[in-house]
């Protein structure tokens, strides 16, 4: 027991004899603070704080050097901005000049444009004289050719004069063409040199044409189906009803209800009945592609598939449908396509020659005129 216990001892004063070695072999520094109060520390744990006060640094510094780079980088950033901006500045000030001499340049071009549009429309007017003047040249040569010589000698006269005439607005259209960088007419050059024997041997090669041409307008709807004023046009306008733009694709003629509609050429009825909008209507398929249709009508006095000719009844003006007052909405079409009726309507020797440009039409003529040559020459 005893043994033991000195065993124990033994011991304990081993371990405290090696504590007290390894508390001989440290080494303390002594830190004082600003109140006097201080603390013994040892090399080591001076280290560690000397370790984490250096990381510390060295993580601000990292942070400071961030800041300064970014700065640095952002006031470049900031220097190409201005750059770009001040390109873009430069960009656009080249533009707004170009637009400027762009704007110069169309206005001149448009002063160009409206000093050739007042030309063309003196040369349409002169070539109109002309055509007339011509038409009737020739036409008063066949109208009074007659066999007395001294007769033929006063139409001789007579048709001098003409040519005269019309050797002037021949010479004024030349005149406008050159102007206009356009080609003469051989016609018009052919007027300075017609003579009354030249007026002759045309006079029998045109007679027959006149007639076909004449026969031939008879099937085209060219004149007005009924009798009002034009209360509005072709073209665009503003709805009067929902009073929105839209395009009105047809004449209005306003009279009191009941006034007579006639077909202004033969043809064939291809529908007729009601519609909400349209009203009692009626529409009538001619020859050579044309179609008319009639619309708010009071009544219709025809059916489909009924035979029509021209100038007959087909009903009477009214206010059905959608409409403000009694009128009739006339409408043309070619091929299946509205076109503006006021050439139909207003048709004239000036603007014959505007329905033989329809292709159907000037086939038509082609035939016929093939037809009539092969007759002719049959004949002599």
């Amino acid at each position: 027991m005893s043994e033991a216990r000195h065993s124990i001892e033994r011991h304990r004063k081993q371990i405290q004899h090696k504590r007290q070695r390894k508390i001989n072999d440290e080494q303390y520094i002594y830190l004082s603070t600003a109140s006097g109060s201080g603390g013994m520390v040892t090399h080591r744990k001076l280290s560690r704080l000397v370790v984490l006060v250096f990381a510390y640094l060295v993580i601000i510094t990292g942070v400071a050097l961030y800041f300064i780079f970014e700065t640095k980088l952002s006031h470049q950033r900031i220097l190409t901005l201005h750059d770009k901006i001040g390109f873009l500045n430069k960009s656009i000030d080249d533009l707004i000049d170009e637009s400027a001499r762009k704007e110069s340049a169309l206005e001149l071009a448009q002063l160009e444009l409206q000093e050739n549009y007042s030309l063309l429309n003196r040369y349409k007017e002169e070539l109109s004289q002309y055509v007339l003047l011509n038409e009737n040249f020739i036409l008063q040569g066949a109208l009074r050719r007659v066999d007395d010589p001294s007769a033929n000698r006063a139409i001789e006269r007579e048709l001098t004069f003409a040519r005269s005439q019309l050797q002037r607005v021949a010479s004024r259209v030349m005149d406008i063409e050159s102007k206009l960088g356009m080609s003469h007419s051989s016609s018009v050059k052919e007027a300075s040199r017609l003579t009354v024997d030249d007026v002759y041997a045309k006079i029998d090669s045109i007679e027959n044409e006149i007639v076909l041409r004449n026969n031939l307008i008879k099937e085209l709807p060219v004149s007005f189906p009924t009798e009002g004023r034009i209360s509005s046009r072709y073209g665009p306008r503003i709805h009067p009803i929902t009073g929105r733009p839209s395009f009105h694709a047809g004449y209005d003629i306003a009279n009191v209800e009941g006034t007579p509609v006639f077909a202004p050429a033969p043809g064939v009825v291809s529908r007729a009945g009601y519609d909400n909008l349209a009203g009692n209507y009626i529409e009538i398929r001619h020859q050579h592609g044309f179609t008319t249709r009639y619309i708010h009508l009071s009544e219709y006095v025809l059916e489909r598939g009924d035979q029509v000719l021209g100038g007959q009844l087909i009903g009477y003006m009214g206010n059905t449908g959608r409409s403000t007052a009694s009128h009739l909405h006339y409408e043309i079409h070619y091929r299946g396509r509205h076109v503006d009726p006021r050439g139909f309507l207003y048709s004239s020797i000036l603007n014959l020659h505007t329905f033989f440009s329809y292709p159907e039409v000037k086939w038509r003529y082609s035939q016929l005129k093939k037809s009539h040559q092969e007759t002719t020459a049959k004949v002599n």
